[in-house]
C-alpha cells in the first residue's frame, strides 16, 4: 500500500510542500487530499474503536506535522466537492 511506504516525514514534505498550491493545483489538491487519507487509515487501524479513532488522528497529525488547521481546511474542502 502506498501509506505503508510513506514515512512521516515523507508525508510532513509533501504537505508542506502541496498544501500551500492546492487551490491552483489539481494534483497539488489531489496529493492532499490523499495524506488525509493515509493519516485517517493509519489511525483507524491503530484504534480500538471509533472514538478512538479520532484521538488516534490528533495524535498521528501532530506527530507528522501537519497543523490542525490546514487538515480539517482540505477534509471541508474535500467533502465541499
Amino acid at each position: 500500500m502506498v501509506d505503508e511506504k510513506l514515512s512521516d516525514g515523507e508525508i510532513r514534505e509533501l504537505w508542506a510542500e502541496n498544501f500551500p498550491k492546492r487551490h491552483d493545483d489539481a494534483k497539488a489538491k489531489a496529493i492532499c487530499m490523499l495524506l488525509c487519507g493515509i493519516v485517517e487509515r493509519r489511525a483507524a487501524h491503530e484504534a480500538i474503536d471509533a472514538e478512538n479513532a479520532l484521538v488516534q488522528v490528533q495524535r498521528l497529525r501532530i506527530t507528522i506535522g501537519i497543523p490542525r488547521e490546514e487538515f480539517y481546511q482540505v477534509e471541508r474542502e474535500t467533502h465541499d466537492e
